[in-house]
């Protein structure tokens, strides 16, 4: 795990959080349920090291949606979901009528769309609350393991850095548990806690 201060994991934990509360109320506009999203750990790391945090994400395939962003710092979004939860979702946002519906579609369309709302909530909210704009591409949808994901969209020897997020999505009686992993290389990640120290170090962190 990399150190941060404690001044520093707050403010990030809290920047995290106001980003899930935002991404909440979009994702209420698409769910027939009342949903509301939760985040109980915000870890950042070394991905070599994300075999220690193995029981906080699936280890089989999971269902996910992976979205790069770009300005003062580049990295990329992942919003996954293990296949049972996002089942469970499917039906959550269709009401239950998934009968003689082509679930592996189905799926594909409602992880991107909520992936799609959660990222750029996320992000948007450290963009927008470090004051450091960004631009975003077009996401993507995966279905793979979360190893296999990391290796495929980082760079290994460019000291890639995670910040693994336990997001959960409580949706009236049914909870589910999704991870937003976003991740850096060790120059953006340096960036973004220096964005971080410029707000401590301007009184900036009232509201957040």
């Amino acid at each position: 795990m990399i150190t941060l201060t404690p001044s520093q994991h707050d403010i990030l934990k809290e920047i995290v959080n106001i980003g899930v509360g935002r991404a909440a109320g979009g994702l209420n506009q698409i769910v027939s349920r009342h949903i509301v999203l939760n985040v109980p750990e915000v870890i950042l790391t070394h991905l070599k090291s994300l075999d220690e945090y193995e029981d906080l994400y699936p280890e089989g395939p999971i269902s996910t949606v992976i979205q790069a962003f770009s300005g003062q710092y580049y990295g990329k979004a992942a919003l996954a979901f293990a296949p049972e939860d996002s089942d469970t979702l499917v039906k959550a946002i269709t009401g239950g009528s998934v009968e003689n519906m082509d679930m592996q579609t189905l799926r594909r369309e409602a992880i991107s769309e909520i992936g799609n709302i959660t990222i750029n909530s996320v992000v948007g909210s450290i963009s927008n609350l470090l004051q450091s704009p960004l631009d975003f591409f077009p996401p993507k949808y995966i279905e793979d393991t979360v190893p296999s994901i990391l290796e495929k969209e980082s760079n290994p020897n460019k000291g890639g850095i995670l910040l693994l997020i336990d997001v959960q999505f409580i949706i009236s009686e049914l909870q589910i548990s999704g991870y937003l992993l976003i991740f850096f290389e060790m120059g953006d990640i340096n960036v973004l806690l220096w964005l971080i120290d410029r707000q401590l170090q301007n009184g900036e962190t009232e509201g957040l």
